[in-house]
């Protein structure tokens, strides 16, 4: 079946799906930036948290007094910087920015984008983070 002629006369392309996807360059930058489909789930998963915390706040007491009493600067990374976004709580408020903190309290840095999907995404499988632990695929450092 691969190259039959379509109804208008043009070759229909079975191909199997690729496993990245092409995102237009901002800013003036010219070509494609390919980025893998995975790398894109984490950066919107890691987008998407500051939202998830504000609308917990404003159905929740309890999780509201929690954010409350934090002020820190929390930052979730990979190991090669490639996916990188900080998370600035301050009596309450939550602000997130993607890129580097320049002195985070606390860093969460995963060894690859499979791992920090595994462990950011819902259902959490807590045996897989206990092993991901371990097995020094994930890492915690700072003080608290």
């Amino acid at each position: 079946m691969l190259g039959r002629r379509g109804p208008l006369g043009g070759r229909w392309d079975y191909s199997p799906p690729k496993t990245s996807v092409a995102v237009r360059c901002v800013g003036g930058g010219r070509g494609f930036l390919v980025m893998g489909i995975k790398t894109a789930r984490l950066q919107a998963t890691l987008f998407a948290l500051p939202r998830i915390f504000a609308l917990k706040a404003r159905t929740s007491a309890t999780f509201r007094a929690f954010l409350c009493e934090r002020n820190c600067a929390v930052q979730l990374r990979t190991a090669d910087n490639e996916v990188a976004r900080y998370f600035v709580f301050d009596n309450g408020k939550v602000q997130s920015s993607s890129g580097l903190h320049p002195a985070p309290d606390m860093t969460m840095r995963f060894q690859d984008v499979e791992t920090a999907l595994a462990l950011t995404t819902p259902p959490i499988d807590y045996a897989e983070m206990i092993h991901a632990g371990k097995n020094f695929r994930v890492i915690l450092e700072g003080d608290e």
